[in-house]
């Protein structure tokens, strides 16, 4: 989906229909170069605009208005007979496309790149993505889509935090489903306990590993299943709640991630 810059376009607008009266000069008389110059400068926007919208008919009529304004010999008239042409293409054309409006308690979630804040960007890389994908589906109301993205960035969140408490997956599956990746971390986390010597910050990684399996499982059994296996649609009010919830999951992962790295006694609740 592109951004449409409406505002732009209601200037140019206004432009065009100043421009009769505030030239103050009559039909048959020649466009001086400076009028020209700036007539030319709307026309060559209005051209890269209807470019970027694709619309291709405004196009060629702009660009025929301006070989028209190149010559010599233009006079004002042959100007005011194009702009009602233009107007009347651009309209016509517009209404061949399909323009969306995101709601004003929305834009914030369109295309913003940090959208869980740039510590959970930093942190998790993979993720971001899909966070970003995630606001944009929630932005234009595909509530559903917004959750399946979120799964993703739960999903990168699980690998990544396996990988920190030093649980490496190394599963078969290309593509290991959340209840393999949770049950290898379970054994590999007893596999470790049963083991000597242990890491001096073991018992605080394995705390950490027990908080988020819980927490991923809840997550599991109560979103990503149902949206993955077509039980379950989302509204905007669920797909808000989902997007807040693994907004604050994911800042306080980032925080447990961090702690883990310092030498504390006890860092977890």
């Amino acid at each position: 989906m592109e951004e449409f810059d409406g505002s732009w376009f209601l200037q140019t607008c206004r432009f065009w229909t100043a421009l009769p009266a505030a030239s103050g000069q009559s039909p048959d008389d020649k466009i001086a170069n400076e009028s020209k110059n700036e007539i030319k400068g709307m026309l060559e926007k209005l051209t890269d605009k209807a470019k970027e919208c694709g619309l291709k008919t405004t196009v060629i009529c702009v660009r025929k208005t301006l070989t028209i304004l190149g010559a010599d010999t233009c006079i004002w008239k042959n100007y005011f007979d194009r702009v009602p042409v233009i107007f009347e293409t651009l309209e016509n054309e517009i209404e061949t496309i399909k323009l969306m409006r995101i709601a004003a308690n929305k834009a914030d979630y369109y295309d913003n790149p940090a959208l869980f804040g740039e510590d959970v960007n930093r942190a998790f890389r993979s993720a971001c993505f899909d966070i970003r994908e995630a606001g944009n589906c929630f932005a234009v109301g595909r509530n559903t889509a917004c959750v399946f993205h979120v799964m993703r960035v739960i999903e990168s969140a699980l690998e990544e935090a396996a990988k920190v408490i030093g649980v490496p997956l190394e599963l078969e599956s290309e593509s290991p489903s959340w209840e393999q990746i949770l049950k290898t971390i379970k054994v590999r986390v007893g596999q470790i306990e049963s083991t000597e010597p242990k890491e001096e910050n073991w018992r605080q990684k394995r705390q950490f590993a027990q908080i988020i399996m819980e927490r991923i499982r809840s997550i599991k059994d109560a979103w990503r299943n149902p949206v993955m296996h077509v039980v379950a649609q989302h509204d905007e009010h669920s797909a808000r709640s989902v997007l807040n919830h693994t907004e604050a999951f994911m800042r306080d992962l980032v925080k447990r991630l961090a702690q883990l790295r310092q030498p504390v006694t006890d860092i977890l609740e």
